[in-house]
């Protein structure tokens, strides 16, 4: 076990870098492309010769790579990977480090994903267990029917819709009822609201999980349909067994081990949701940063963010392998 994981602690390091070089790349094309962001810092005003090189050269735009499309810029692509290696992720345009952003951010994200997380956990695998135990039958057929519009919904359609016909006539109506509590109010609130960390990211966190709880439901149904006809449950049950222990025990426990490898996918659609969501219900987390940074050409920041998701990707998917020695000994890692 512990040679396997220091074999993928070190398959990390080609995989961050390529992700890095990727992304430096085409941070590096952008401002070949469109032109050098320092200019657009001063807005309307036309700053000095000394002053634009002045902001350049604290940014590090002022290198003649910039001004070749289609040039890699390696010699700050090394810059770059040094600087991160040593802790440094750079700053905004505005002079605040990206660590600090991520620090403020981060809880923020990280709340809304745990409730997307066991929405997706508690809700799909409890519908999944329930439409294959009773396979062709009505439950079977509304787990189906409703997983596969739900499925048919982008994270971002979804979110708006909720938002305009659920949060707004409920923030509305509970606006004048004396008879609500004030946390009723704050769950459907349009958008996120700092006194009230939890309740106000219920629904965005609801609406994030959505997707992937509609994949788990049917996988979960599927898996454990097959699981239902295999001969360890047959011998299992013609020995007397209780079917509860049966279904419980041996068919939902062998059934979850692709479950587990899809919730473990499922982080890289949490944090492309997160985004979308974080954008929609106007939440300041990680995903919200990173938008406001592609809006204004801040690459020190689109970089460090996205390289920091693409870390926390692959360490979940470490944790979900690692995961399937204990959901199946049989599994073993040499």
């Amino acid at each position: 076990m512990g040679r396997y994981i220091i074999r993928r602690l070190l398959q990390f390091i080609p995989t961050l870098a390529g992700a890095l070089f990727l992304l430096h790349y085409l941070s590096s094309l952008a401002v070949q492309l469109n032109g050098n962001p320092a200019r657009a810092m001063f807005g309307d005003r036309r700053p000095s010769e000394a002053m634009l090189a002045a902001v350049q050269k604290l940014y590090n735009l002022d290198d003649p790579c910039l001004e070749q499309v289609g040039n890699p810029c390696f010699g700050q692509f090394v810059n770059r990977v040094t600087s991160l290696a040593q802790g440094d992720l750079g700053t905004n345009f505005r002079g605040r480090p990206v660590t600090e952003i991520i620090a403020d951010s981060l809880p923020l994200s990280a709340r809304l994903a745990i409730i997307a997380l066991v929405v997706q956990i508690l809700i799909g695998i409890t519908a999944g267990v329930f439409a294959g135990l009773r396979n062709k039958g009505v439950i079977d057929y509304a787990v189906k029917i409703s997983t596969v519009v739900i499925i048919a919904f982008p994270v971002f359609v979804l979110g708006k819709v909720i938002q305009t016909t659920v949060n707004v006539p409920m923030t509305n109506a509970l606006r004048d009822a004396a008879w609500a509590p004030d946390w009723l109010g704050t769950v459907f609130s349009i958008s996120y609201q700092a006194n009230s960390p939890w309740l106000s990211l219920l629904v965005p966190g609801m609406v994030l999980g959505a997707l992937g709880l509609a994949t788990t439901a049917r996988l979960t149904r599927t898996s454990l349909i097959e699981n239902l006809h295999a001969d360890y449950v047959r011998t299992a049950t013609a020995k007397g067994m209780p079917r509860r222990r049966v279904i419980g025990v041996h068919a939902l426990r062998n059934s979850l081990i692709p479950v587990v490898t899809d919730l473990g996918l499922s982080v890289g659609v949490l944090l492309s949701g997160a985004v979308v969501t974080e954008a929609i219900f106007n939440i300041p987390g990680v995903g919200f940063q990173l938008i406001n940074a592609i809006r204004v050409g801040e690459s020190p920041v689109i970089v460090s963010l996205v390289t920091f998701f693409v870390l926390i990707y692959l360490v979940v998917n470490l944790l979900v392998d690692l995961l399937y020695a204990v959901l199946d000994p049989r599994i073993r890692y040499e």
